[in-house]
C-alpha cells in the first residue's frame, strides 16, 4: 500500500514538474513576444515616418507681368518722356497683371473695376476691349493714368470722362489737374493728379506723341 502511494505521489510530482516547465516556456514566449512588439513596432515606425514625412515647402510665386498690349505700349512710351531722374514710383496693370514701377496691361476680366480705378462710367465699358493702367504707389488720387482702346466715338467718350472726374467727390487726397487726349484715333488717355506729377507727366505725352490730340487739360474744380 505504501508502495503504491509513493509510486502514485512520484507521478503527480513528475506530472506537476512537466506542467510547470511549459507554464514557464508560455511565459518565456510571451515576455519575448512582449519585447519584440516594441521593437518591431518602432521599426514600423520609423520605417512609416520615413516614407510618409516629407519636407514641406511653400512656392512663393509673384505675379508676372504679361507682354505689353498697344495701350500698355502707348502709356510706357508716354513715361519713358517723364525720364527715369523724374518717374516716382508707380505700381501698373492690375490682378495677375501687376508690374512695380512701371505701366502695365489692365486685366479685362476684372475690367468692372475701371469705373473704380480710373472713373470710366459703367455704360462705356461695353466699348473698351484692351487697356494700360499705373498709378501712384501710394496714393492714387496723386497721380492715376491709363490708356484704353475705345471702339465708339472717342470725342463723346472724352467728354463723358471729362464729366466724370470733374464731378467725382475725392477722398483721400485731391487732384489738381486733369488730362485726355486722343492718340492715333482709338485709343484715350485719362491722367489725373496733384501739379507735381503732373507737370512732369502731361509734357510727356507731346513728346512721345506728337500728333496727340489733346482734348482736355485743365485744373480740377475744388
Amino acid at each position: 500500500m505504501k508502495k503504491t502511494l509513493a509510486m502514485l505521489l512520484a507521478v503527480i510530482m513528475v506530472v506537476g514538474l512537466f506542467a510547470a516547465c511549459g507554464n514557464t516556456e508560455d511565459k518565456k514566449t510571451e515576455k519575448e513576444t512582449v519585447e519584440a512588439t516594441p521593437e518591431t513596432t518602432d521599426a514600423a515606425t520609423d520605417a512609416t515616418s520615413g516614407a510618409t514625412v516629407e519636407e514641406e515647402t511653400e512656392e512663393v510665386t509673384e505675379p508676372v507681368a504679361a507682354d505689353s498690349n498697344a495701350s500698355t505700349v502707348i502709356l510706357e512710351n508716354i513715361w519713358a518722356q517723364v525720364g527715369e531722374d523724374n518717374q516716382f514710383f508707380v505700381m501698373g496693370g492690375n490682378v495677375e497683371n501687376y508690374v512695380d514701377g512701371a505701366p502695365g496691361n489692365y486685366n479685362m476680366e476684372y475690367k468692372e473695376n475701371l469705373p473704380f480705378n480710373l472713373l470710366i462710367p459703367e455704360a462705356e465699358l461695353a466699348n473698351i476691349d484692351e487697356a494700360g493702367f499705373m498709378q501712384h504707389a501710394m496714393n492714387a488720387n496723386n497721380f492715376t493714368a491709363g490708356v484704353v482702346h475705345y471702339t465708339g466715338d472717342v470725342a463723346t467718350f472724352a467728354s463723358t470722362m471729362q464729366a466724370a472726374i470733374q464731378g467725382n467727390q475725392w477722398m483721400c487726397g485731391f487732384p489738381e489737374t486733369l488730362i485726355i487726349a486722343a492718340i492715333d484715333s482709338e485709343y484715350v488717355l485719362v491722367s489725373f493728379g496733384v501739379n507735381d506729377a503732373m507737370d512732369l507727366f502731361v509734357p510727356a505725352v507731346s513728346a512721345a506723341y506728337a500728333d496727340a490730340e489733346i482734348l482736355y487739360n485743365e485744373a480740377i474744380a475744388g
